[in-house]
């Protein structure tokens, strides 16, 4: 495995070949006469990840891969984000799925797809909450 999110996980089929992060900070700014704006903090910002990958349905399968992460992210729960090594990324929503597909063959079939999953950091769901976004899959 090289990576997952909630029950999906990316291996040599699915393949995750990029993982980005982008953390923030929160400041509230303030007009003060006659100095610069202060910053005053606030508390961490909307921390981003970034998934990019590639699938080879003709040669390797995987083809309803990408149909499988929508429907985890319609379902709108926080998923855990772990990486194939055990290191524990956080728990996200998936906002933002891409698909493309590229060497259509002669029946509109790819010879590959390749997908972008933008993911926010929120905090851990209650345990209810987490059973019934798994039960609902």
């Amino acid at each position: 495995m090289l990576m997952s999110i909630g029950p999906f996980a990316f291996d040599l089929v699915v393949n995750a070949d990029t993982l980005g992060e982008e953390a923030t900070e929160d400041f509230a700014r303030k007009d003060i006469i006659g100095s610069r704006k202060p910053f005053e903090h606030v508390g961490a910002g909307d921390d981003r990840f970034t998934i990019r990958g590639a699938l080879f349905p003709d040669h390797l399968g995987g083809g309803e891969a990408v149909r499988s992460l929508v429907a985890l992210m319609r379902t709108g729960m926080p998923q855990l984000l772990l990486r194939g090594d055990g290191r524990l990324l956080g728990w996200v929503v998936m906002t933002n799925i891409r698909a493309e597909a590229t060497h259509l063959d002669g029946r509109g079939r790819p010879g590959q797809v390749t997908f972008e999953i933008e993911c926010m950091a929120c905090d851990q769901p209650s345990a209810a909450g987490h059973l019934a976004a798994l039960l609902s899959l």
